[in-house]
């Protein structure tokens, strides 16, 4: 059985003025800011969940599809290696730490047109 794992993180005070094609790029721009933002974060071993990470076409959701995804997403208890860094609800904590940073980043690629 496939497991999938759904964040959805949407700052809407950055996007709220960006729609259409644009306010697409911009969503993609922004999940592929997270998803590397959060890659230390990500419980490792071989690197098969890290590198499962996708973003939706629409740019509105990061999805690591491994079959045990969701375990580790709400896992407590696991001796992850890396820890305290890598653990549970990686994204969560990700965008605690590097969450100004990433909308900063967003912000600046709004201005500049793209």
């Amino acid at each position: 059985m496939k497991a999938t794992l759904v964040s959805t993180i949407n700052p809407t005070s950055i996007l709220v003025n960006v729609t259409g094609k644009q306010g697409i790029k911009v969503k993609k721009f922004m999940a592929n800011e997270i998803v590397t933002a959060t890659e230390p974060f990500v419980p490792f071993r071989d690197g098969y969940l890290k590198n499962s990470a996708t973003i939706a076409l629409d740019g509105n959701f990061i999805q690591y599809n491994m079959p045990y995804a969701r375990r580790l997403w709400y896992g407590d208890g696991f001796n992850f290696n890396g820890a305290p860094i890598r653990g549970s609800r990686w994204v969560e904590r990700s965008w605690a730490v590097n969450g100004n940073e990433i909308l900063l980043a967003t912000a600046r690629y709004i201005a500049r047109g793209n």
